[in-house]
C-alpha cells in the first residue's frame, strides 16, 4: 500500500474507534442528532471490522505499516471485547436504543475510552496522536 492509502485507512480506523470510545457522540449520532453525519450501531459494527478488514484482527495492519506492533497491542483487547459482544446471538439484533441502554455495552464504551487515551498517549507516532487529538477537537466544536 502506498501511503496516502495508508493515511486514510488510518483515519478512518481512528474514526471508529472515537465512536466506540465516545458514548454521548454515539447517543447523538445514533439518533440523527449531528449535523451532517449519519450513523448506527450497524453500521458502527460495519465500519469497524467490514470496512476496515478487521474481522481476523490487526496482523495486516501491522504488516501493512498502518499502525505499529504496539499500537496493535494496546487495542486488542477492545478489538476482542467488540468481537465477543457483537457474535453474541442476543447482542445482534438489538435496536440501537436497546445497545445504547445495555449496561454491557456501556462498560464496552469505558473500555475502548481507556483504550483511546493509552493509546493516544502511548504511541510513538506523533502523526496517530495528532490525528486522534484532531478528532477530539473537531467533534468537541460539534457536540456543543
Amino acid at each position: 500500500m502506498n501511503i496516502e492509502q495508508n493515511k486514510n485507512i488510518r483515519e478512518r480506523w481512528v474514526s471508529s474507534l472515537f465512536e466506540l470510545a465516545n458514548f454521548e457522540y454515539q447517543k447523538r449520532l445514533w439518533n440523527a442528532q449531528i449535523e451532517n453525519e449519519v450513523g448506527d450501531f450497524t453500521e458502527c459494527v460495519c465500519k469497524y471490522f467490514d470496512d476496515l478488514n478487521l474481522d481476523n484482527g490487526y496482523a495486516n495492519f501491522v504488516s501493512d505499516g498502518i499502525i505499529s506492533e504496539k499500537d496493535a497491542n494496546i487495542v486488542a483487547e477492545l478489538h476482542n471485547e467488540f468481537r465477543n459482544y457483537t457474535e453474541r446471538p442476543e447482542k445482534q439484533n438489538l435496536t440501537d436504543k436497546n445497545v445504547l441502554n445495555d449496561i454491557e455495552w456501556k462498560n464496552f464504551t469505558q473500555l475502548a475510552l481507556s483504550t483511546w487515551h493509552r493509546l493516544k498517549m502511548e504511541t510513538e507516532s506523533i502523526e496517530l496522536r495528532n490525528l486522534m487529538l484532531d478528532f477530539e477537537q473537531y467533534y468537541a466544536d460539534k457536540m456543543k
